[in-house]
């Protein structure tokens, strides 16, 4: 099956190849192996996610390493991720965040790490430390202990699936056992207003996939 390709339209100050010094790297972050070997390294991230030629989300986060190799082909973003809901037509979940994230190109996978957290368009919460979000497939699941709010409900368990706009769910060994911060579950940050747009037909890429290569350079 074709890889479904991203198209990334940096906001603001995307690409900040100057201060990309692979010695500069913080490696602090755990459950996040980032190598040297990385293909591109970039801070500051806010940009447009789109997908089939409609914007989806919203993306920012601190720091993002590309890696594209036969090896490894992923991107990573070893601190938080947050992602707002873009699309008018087609709506998803109004925010994704998570300490940190692993996008698995060849599979079209996020693998989401560390206090996650999806609010609905219509009022659902999801809590859990670890979440799967394949989009080929419009799924979520998580094999960790889980906590959604849907309609009035509170329920948890220790496995969770999930269409990815939360209309169909099914969990499992409902527990109500699983503590959740209540600040951190109803934090929800607005959507970022950007201080500059740039020309996006210039700060475009495609997501790396075992035939095509991401087409920025690679930073030293």
């Amino acid at each position: 099956m074709k890889l479904a390709q991203l198209l990334l339209c940096a906001l603001g100050s995307a690409y900040l190849f100057g201060s990309c010094a692979k010695d500069k790297v913080e490696k602090k972050h755990t459950g996040i192996n980032i190598d040297s070997a990385y293909m591109m390294y970039t801070r500051d991230v806010d940009m447009l996610v789109s997908d089939s030629g409609l914007t989806k989300y919203r993306l920012v986060s601190k720091t993002w390493f590309i890696y594209d190799r036969e090896d490894r082909k992923e991107w990573v973003f070893p601190d938080t991720l947050t992602m707002w809901s873009v699309d008018s037509l087609h709506p998803g979940n109004k925010l994704v965040r998570a300490d940190s994230a692993i996008f698995h190109v060849p599979e079209d996978e996020w693998e989401l790490i560390g206090n996650v957290r999806i609010h609905g368009l219509h009022g659902e919460k999801l809590y859990t430390p670890r979440l799967h979000w394949q989009r080929r497939d419009k799924k979520l699941y998580s094999n960790d202990s889980t906590y959604f709010y849907t309609n009035g409900r509170e329920l948890r368990g220790n496995r969770f699936e999930a269409r990815d706009d939360l209309s169909q769910y099914s969990i499992y060994n409902n527990s109500g056992n699983f503590e959740v911060d209540r600040k951190l579950l109803d934090d929800s940050p607005t959507v970022p207003t950007p201080t500059k747009t740039t020309n996006t037909s210039s700060n475009t890429s495609s997501a790396p996939t075992p035939q095509q290569s991401a087409n920025k350079p690679k930073s030293k």
